[in-house]
């Protein structure tokens, strides 16, 4: 599996079909919004320094993150990402 990230969506190839996935949301001001600044993230070691900034970038973080994620937020995974599309981007595929 490879990943290409167009225009704030991030496609996903595996066994060569493209999965097009973004944020629904900007995770990071609902969590402040819950209480959840990026200092107490880091400091409480509740969400580490590259996990904030891949969330930052909107790039896709891990399946623990994300559980991470939907317990404090009280999300479902189908909350914080989405599908966005069939049409697979226009990229030269030399594999």
């Amino acid at each position: 599996m490879y990943m290409v990230h167009i225009c704030g969506i991030f496609y996903f190839k595996e066994r060569g079909v493209f999965m097009e996935i973004k944020y629904k949301a900007d995770i990071l001001s609902e969590l402040k919004k819950r209480g959840y600044s990026t200092y107490r993230l880091r400091k409480e070691k509740i969400l580490g320094e590259a996990t904030i900034q891949k969330i930052r970038k909107g790039e896709l973080v891990s399946w623990d993150n994300m559980a991470t994620l939907c317990r404090l937020l009280g999300w479902q995974p189908g909350d914080l990402v989405e599908y966005v599309g069939d049409a697979p981007p226009q990229i030269n595929d030399a594999t």
